[in-house]
Order: C-alpha cells, then structure tokens, then sequence
C-alpha cells in the first residue's frame, strides 16, 4: 500500500463570496468620485500657487484626476436603473 505523499485538502465549508451587491458597487464608484474631488482640489490649490513647470506638473495631475472623474461618471450613469435598491453590501 503506498501512502499519499500530499494530503486532499479539507472539504470547503464556506461559500464562495458572491461579490459585492449592485448598490454596494454603485457606493464604492461614489466614494472613488469623493476621493477623487479631494484630489482634484488638492492639486488644483497646489498648482494654482505654483510658477512655471511646477504649475505645469499639478496642473496636469489636475486634468488627470478630471479624466479619472469623467470615468467613474459614466460607469455610474451606466448602472441599471433601481436593480440592488435596498440590498445590503
């Protein structure tokens, strides 16, 4: 009789996470949009005190985050109309 070198693993007794619900989704696009409207401020601020290359370079991380924005806006406009209402995240 020979002798298994490696053990089977055990047997699973949890269920496999099912993702994030739809709204929990749509949430975390909005806290993405807050975080980047920080950003944008931030840089704005900082850029807008700035000369020469060094407003160049803010002013570009500025139009970046504007980009980023212009994304996660239209996933959000994108996302089924009242599906996941009410469901937990």
């Amino acid at each position: 009789m020979t002798m298994k070198l490696v053990p089977d693993p055990p047997a699973s007794t949890t269920r496999p996470d099912s993702g994030p619900t739809l709204i929990s989704f749509e949430d975390q696009l909005n806290s993405a949009w807050d975080v980047l409207s920080c950003a944008y401020a931030t840089a704005y601020e900082c850029g807008d005190s700035l000369h020469g290359q060094q407003r160049n370079l803010a002013m570009a991380a500025v139009h970046l985050v504007a980009q980023a924005q212009a994304m996660l806006e239209q996933m959000i406009e994108h996302l089924p109309k009242g599906v996941g209402v009410g469901e937990g995240g």
